[in-house]
């Protein structure tokens, strides 16, 4: 098969692992809702979904949030709590993604809102130097695994949808981006993208191993 032109990665469990039973319990723990009215609340019922899908600011969802919880804490607070579900990158996998960058893009597709957007700089700033563009739902408007995501992530990356390998650790999403004619792969972790990476003719043998990864620019 022909060498993809674009490598794209999903962020939340791919690149950096995230964890949520903190956040359910720091916002109980603030409005003295039990964990799971605050999962409805928040998770089931829309109000995270419409975040990540860029209808409210960041500023609009504390609001919200805060109607609908009854939170005391304020914004910069709810916004630690949010942010503080993430991980920081896997720096194995990015070593495999600066060997990437040697022949071939890397970009990120992620279902998130603008409270992790406007944090990547200051927080994620190894993120922004190996990954263009990194698309968010949130300002594409629509959420994986819709094939408007999948649409407007190629109208960006500006190549036909036969050119992009997708990483993913849903398989919903995988399908998805397979429907509108990418070639993708499931994250079942480096062993395996490596392995999948290898056969495309992306990553020569020993490529993006521990200290043999190229520098970030």
């Amino acid at each position: 098969m022909p060498a993809p032109s674009v490598v794209l990665f999903d962020l939340g469990g791919v690149v950096m692992d995230w964890d949520p039973a903190p956040r359910l319990a720091l916002l109980s723990a603030d409005c003295g809702l039990p964990e799971a009215e605050v999962h409805r609340r928040v998770f089931e019922d829309g109000l995270a979904r419409d975040f990540d899908a860029g209808r409210y600011t960041s500023e609009q969802w504390y609001e919200a949030v805060r109607d609908t919880l009854g939170l005391r804490m304020d914004f910069e607070a709810l916004r630690d709590v949010y942010l503080g579900v993430f991980r920081p990158p896997d720096h194995e996998l990015l070593w495999v993604v600066d060997a990437l960058r040697a022949v071939t893009r890397t970009a990120m597709l992620t279902d998130n809102p603008p409270m992790l957007l406007e944090a990547l700089p200051t927080r994620y700033p190894e993120l922004l130097s190996r990954f263009d563009p990194i698309l968010f739902s949130c300002e594409l408007g629509c959420l994986k695994p819709s094939r408007e995501a999948f649409e407007a992530a190629l109208a960006r990356l500006d190549v036909p949808p036969a050119a992009v390998l997708f990483v993913d650790d849903t398989v919903a999403n995988v399908a998805a981006a397979r429907d509108v004619g990418m070639d993708a792969v499931p994250f079942e972790g480096l062993v395996a993208l490596r392995r999948e990476l290898e056969r495309r003719g992306l990553l020569p043998d020993g490529a993006g191993s521990q200290g043999r990864a190229a520098p970030a620019s």
